[in-house]
């Protein structure tokens, strides 16, 4: 056979051999090379996750809002995954190459975490949330030097006290202290750090004030609280309605009043109406106000009386019949209990149980067995052992501590109770009423309340006042059908009020003016419920309007107010209860 060399002495048979011999070596090759390119991949993805837990530990170290890496495999997507979480918490961004920009941290404000403990082997880092590290020496910071394992929670609890913690008003100074429970390490506090804490917080509102300690290995407590509230120091402590203007107790002790004045019965120097509420001079250290027509009384503190207002029959007391646009001095009356204000007269009982009157006494309302008007206090005589007095417009009544009740002055309507509508000038016991708890009076009309919880009404009845479901005048007291469970009365002039011992506030009578507070002016001659009207302090009811005092100390008001006895700012008439400012 006939054989061929190449130039270098190779047949073409050989050359095959020689490539084929080759191919195979290269195809053995191949899943090794590629062994090794994929182990420097995972190389490479190591050292990217070590540079990515860097990073994320500096992160963690300033923010406190990075969830570290744990020392579990990742996968190529992880990894991705948690460079572009970096890059959006830290607005930097982040690659999988050893050159990547990575987040630097801020030494500066770490270091305000940083203390040295007293051994000087370590220093402590305690971030804002509390957890605390140790860390070989300040340099390592951010060298992923950390020791992952926590200090022992020896931080310190803080404790605030304040005094006092309720009460709290503008004007109400109040004492902080702090003090701190410390696990028994040897410790002390060393530091202390407030916020918002102050001795008086001049406005009313929401308040929280927070405190921390240190101690001395330099480890803060977490916060703690103190959350109170702070109300205006002038809040209203007893309220009354008159004709058309109300008057108002502070807990300071002054008064503000607001609406007609065409009399002075604001008190406030001048016969201008106040459509808002506006101070008494000079009025101060008052214990009890009273109220009903156009003159107004205020009790002090030392049993002494103030009046002011309209004094056509002498109804203030003071000797004569002239008007009085300020409080002045009911001469020789002292030691007073209370004062009870009827349509132009007035009554005084003393702390002795002895009951004075003076003013109007046309129809005999003084008790004083004639018709003459008095412009000075005079002795209600045989008028002993009173527990309580209530004024109409032309009538009086008592109750003895004894539950029995005697009744004078006019009774052309049968306000008096005693079968007829003859007058009466002096105290006389009405028939048949005992276990009286308490009395009212309107303008012509006289409701008592039971010790069993039951009401008893007589008198006027035009405007179903006494909520018997008829408009019939009653010269005898008769059952309010179907009110039970009465704890208190209050009446208008024309309408009466009922708060029951579950809260709820029934009303009838009267209501042109939407003085019933139930929405519209229709009157009522059964007892209804004024809606939404829960949780009454006291409550008082005028010509046409009516005002409460609510237990958070509330205002509200309703009825007429075209003189602006409601104290809303406007002469706007309202059907239902609105808030004084």
């Amino acid at each position: 056979m006939f054989k061929m060399k190449n130039k270098k002495g190779f047949t073409i048979i050989e050359l095959i051999v020689v490539m084929a011999i080759i191919g195979v070596l290269v195809l053995l090759a191949i899943p090794k090379f590629m062994g090794y390119t994929e182990k420097a991949k995972l190389t490479e993805i190591k050292s990217n996750v070590k540079q990515l837990e860097n990073a994320s530990e500096r992160y963690y170290m300033d923010k406190q809002d990075w969830p570290r890496l744990t020392d579990v495999p990742y996968t190529a997507d992880q990894i991705i995954s948690f460079a572009q979480e970096i890059t959006d918490k830290t607005g930097q961004i982040v690659t999988l190459d050893a050159t990547g920009n990575y987040y630097d941290i801020n030494y500066d404000k770490l270091q305000t975490y940083v203390q040295k403990p007293k051994n000087n082997t370590h220093y402590i880092i305690q971030n804002p949330v509390g957890e605390v590290y140790y860390l070989k020496n300040l340099t390592d910071i951010g060298k992923n030097m950390l020791d992952e394992v926590p200090l022992p929670n020896n931080k310190p609890t803080a404790v605030i006290t304040m005094t006092p913690e309720q009460g709290l008003t503008t004007i109400t100074n109040i004492t902080w202290d702090s003090s701190a429970s410390i696990d028994p390490d040897g410790d002390t506090i060393s530091n202390v750090e407030w916020d918002n804490k102050q001795a008086v917080y001049p406005t009313e509102g929401s308040y929280t004030v927070k405190l921390r300690v240190q101690d001395s290995k330099g480890l803060w407590s977490g916060w703690v609280q103190k959350d109170f509230v702070v109300i205006n120091n002038k809040f209203i402590k007893q309220i009354v309605a008159g004709f058309q203007h109300t008057v108002a107790i502070l807990n300071d002790g002054t008064v503000e009043s607001w609406g007609a004045n065409s009399f002075g019965q604001l008190g406030d120097s001048t016969i201008t109406n106040q459509l808002s509420p506006v101070t008494v001079p000079g009025l101060t250290d008052v214990k009890q106000i009273t109220t009903e027509g156009y003159h107004t009384f205020a009790i002090l503190n030392d049993g002494t009386v103030k009046a002011w207002g309209y004094n056509f029959y002498g109804q203030l007391g003071i000797g004569n019949t002239t008007n009085q646009l300020s409080p002045v001095t009911v001469p020789g009356l002292t030691d007073v209990k209370e004062i009870v204000v009827g349509g132009n007269h007035t009554f005084a009982i003393m702390n002795d149980g002895m009951v004075k009157a003076w003013g109007r006494n046309s129809y005999g309302q003084l008790g004083i067995n004639n018709i003459i008007n008095q412009l000075s206090p005079v002795i209600v005589t045989g008028l002993t052992d009173v527990k309580q007095i209530s004024a109409g417009y032309y009538h009086t009544v008592a109750i003895l501590n004894t539950g029995t009740v005697k009744i004078w002055g006019r009774g052309n309507h049968g306000q008096l109770g005693l079968g007829d509508t003859t007058n009466q000038l002096s105290p006389v016991t009405v028939p048949g009423l005992i276990n009286i708890k308490q009395v009212v009076s309107g303008n012509l009309h006289t409701v008592v309340l039971l010790n069993d919880g039951t009401v008893k009404s007589w008198g006027c009845n035009e405007q179903g006042q006494l909520g018997i479901g008829i408009t019939t005048d009653k010269l005898s007291p008769v059952n309010v059908p179907g009110l039970t469970d009465v704890k208190q009365i209050v009446s208008g002039a024309n309408h009466t009020f009922a708060i029951l011992n579950n809260e709820t506030v029934k009303v009838w009578g009267w209501n042109f003016y939407g003085q019933l507070g139930i929405g519209n002016t229709i009157d009522k001659y059964i007892p209804v419920t004024v809606t939404g009207l829960t949780n009454i302090k006291q409550i008082s009811a005028g010509y046409q309007h009516t005002v409460v005092i609510l237990n958070d100390g509330i205002v509200e008001a309703w009825g007429g107010n075209a003189q602006g006895q409601l104290g809303i700012g406007n002469i706007v008439q309202q059907n239902s209860p609105v808030t004084v400012p």
